[in-house]
């Protein structure tokens, strides 16, 4: 068994998330050949899908013991006990939902890693268009690009800039300037990474958007040639024109092109035109149709990954209403239904020490990742 180290706990515990977590991302990408034996006899099944949706419906059923893991009490020992009743449960949470000026939306980029029984190792959305992760090969490129803030290649926009510039000079809330990842983990054990800044600053609520702050996203109207509004842009390859390395190469009608995943149609007055089904999208397959909600939905727990300016590695912390704005779902209920007079009722106390170290345990053991 491994002792369990108690740090000072700040007013959001940025150091112990960093002492618990970091080693689970840096070893990522570890996936153990068990688990690629159980998923290899699965893969046919993902093939039949003719409806997709969020992290949930993605990554498939959860695994009911592995649930009954999660939401148990958190108690440790030690020389200082600590008891958490609630542990890694499912939670809402109060903040961010009364006023926020647009709906929660899933980003147009972002990483799904699975749970333990599900049909996908993961599931990745850059620029190079959607793509189903099958192999631990592949899953390891994916986790060694994430750590070198690699895995999505986005320009540094004009947004970006100066959010950044706000963040450190004026809010005086953050030292790096790097666009950082925010994480959930959602209600089922799925793990979901997308960079902050995109088109918009995005927030953890738009990981897991929910209808009402203890539902599922909304349903949106199906359209099969658009995956949440992005549009596949290709252009022709030459030699004084080459394939961004982010972007995808293919070959059709005996030519080569250079395609990419674009929000908000193709550029104009470029090379770029929109050619359908040339970035991963199959008709009927893998189109999400569960990507939004006017509130911050249900998960477990929430924070970021930041790259420290000075090119050290990077670090973990739980940042995130999901772990320290948390609400009992039943408290913001009548009848069992959503009750907006009970959007403030009282939180749970943030997630604390024994819910990371169980939540590290669950990473390493249940998702066969080793933990240095």
């Amino acid at each position: 068994a491994k002792r369990l180290q108690l740090f000072p706990i700040p007013s959001y515990m940025s150091r112990v998330a960093h002492a618990l977590l970091l080693p689970i991302v840096l070893h990522l990408h570890a996936v153990m050949a068990d688990r690629m034996h159980q998923f290899e006899g699965r893969m046919h099944e993902t093939k039949t899908a003719t409806k997709s949706s969020d992290a949930i419906e993605m990554c498939g059923p959860p695994d009911e013991n592995t649930l009954k893991m999660l939401d148990a009490p958190c108690t440790y020992g030690g020389d200082k006990p600590i008891n958490e009743p609630w542990g890694l449960k499912t939670v809402a949470t109060s903040r961010g939902q009364a006023f926020f000026p647009r709906k929660y939306e899933l980003p147009p980029f972002r990483l799904y890693v699975c749970h333990p029984n599900a049909t996908r190792l993961g599931f990745l959305v850059s620029q190079a268009g959607v793509e189903e992760i099958t192999a631990k090969e592949r899953m390891d490129e994916v986790a060694s690009n994430l750590l070198s803030n690699k895995l999505w290649g986005l320009k540094q926009s004009f947004l970006a800039y100066w959010y950044a510039k706000y963040k450190v000079d004026i809010k005086k809330t953050r030292t790096d300037s790097h666009v950082p990842l925010i994480w959930v983990l959602d209600r089922d054990g799925n793990l979901i990474f997308a960079p902050e800044v995109q088109s918009t600053v995005h927030k953890h609520g738009d990981l897991t958007p929910g209808q009402t702050p203890v539902d599922r996203p909304e349903q949106k109207v199906k359209d099969d040639n658009t995956f949440i509004g992005q549009t596949c842009c290709c252009k022709p390859v030459t030699e004084s024109n080459p394939c961004n390395e982010y972007y995808r190469p293919v070959t059709f009608n005996q030519k080569d092109y250079c395609c990419k995943l674009r929000p908000g149609g193709c550029p104009g007055f470029s090379w770029y035109k929109s050619i359908k089904g040339k970035c991963g999208i199959v008709k009927n397959e893998l189109i999400e149709l569960y990507t939004a909600g006017k509130f911050r939905g249900i998960a477990r727990a929430g924070g970021e990954i930041r790259y420290p300016d000075d090119g050290s590695p990077p670090w973990v912390q739980d940042k995130s209403g999901y772990s320290l704005s948390r609400t009992e779902p039943e408290s913001m209920k009548t009848d069992g239904s959503y009750d907006p007079l009970k959007l403030d009722a009282p939180g749970m106390s943030p997630i604390g020490v024994c819910a990371l170290s169980r939540l590290r345990e669950y990473w390493s053991l249940h998702l066969k990742w080793p933990v240095a």
